[in-house]
């Protein structure tokens, strides 16, 4: 079969900006997202995502990590051993943060059985001056990883648009180019 997959969307014009979303797919390992936000007009911008993933998790740097595990049949005698953790890496975010609610968590996402009713939403952030053309892009890598299906995923960026995944000691250049 196939090892990777591919798909972009984009929206002209949203907030001022056109946004153009690509999705690289590492079949059972990763997904690398790159939000390509091209300025329509000059101006000081701020410039957001937004992830949200069921859990409590945390925030180290601009990156993300919460761990998962099923909770016990119950007529089980102890817990089951798997634990899962999913992590998110990003490059192209100056800043950071993290909610956690649990007012909306059947707005988003169905309840999920394998952690506390509430979702952990991160935000990436960044603030610049923009001219009419330019472009900002944020990267993100996602994977999940546990002790059956280990998943040790890095990446580097070499210029606006395009990185280096290292997924164990398998390497992937991946990225939309400069503007």
């Amino acid at each position: 079969g196939k090892a990777f997959g591919f798909c972009a969307t984009s929206v002209p014009g949203y907030c001022g900006i056109d946004w153009r979303r690509s999705i690289f797919w590492s079949k059972e390992r990763y997904f690398l997202f790159l939000d390509r936000l091209t300025a329509v007009q000059p101006g000081d911008y701020t410039l957001r995502v937004h992830w949200r993933t069921p859990g409590k998790g945390k925030l180290k740097g601009t990156g993300f990590m919460v761990e998962q595990q099923a909770r016990p049949a119950p007529d089980a005698q102890s817990p089951p051993d798997r634990i899962d953790t999913f992590r998110l890496i990003c490059c192209g975010a100056d800043k950071a943060s993290l909610d956690l609610d649990t007012e909306n968590v059947g707005k988003w996402f169905e309840p999920y059985p394998y952690t506390d009713a509430l979702a952990s939403i991160v935000q990436q952030g960044r603030t610049m001056a923009m001219a009419s053309g330019d472009a900002h892009t944020f990267v993100n890598l996602f994977f999940v990883s546990n002790a059956a299906h280990p998943v040790q995923a890095d990446m580097r960026q070499l210029c606006e648009g395009v990185v280096i995944v290292r997924d164990g000691d398998r390497l992937a250049c991946l990225g939309i180019g400069p503007k």
